[in-house]
């Protein structure tokens, strides 16, 4: 989506990105795996959120998979 990364934390079984939008709006995208087939993708933007642009992001995260 041509978002600048700027944090990235990862951890056994869990990754944090933290990337800016040309708007320069904050997106936190975390992905968690619980088992072998479980897995949770949570998407932030900003500090109340934005809806609209939350399922974008995890639409495009969908379509890679």
């Amino acid at each position: 989506m041509g978002y600048a990364v700027v944090g990235k934390q990862q951890e056994v079984g869990r990754i944090k990105l933290t990337a800016r939008t040309t708007g320069d709006r904050k997106v936190q995208v975390t992905i968690e795996k619980f088992s072998e087939t479980v897995t949770e993708i949570r998407v932030r933007v900003d500090t109340f959120g934005d809806e609209l642009l939350s399922r974008q992001v995890l639409e495009k995260i969908k379509s890679r998979f």
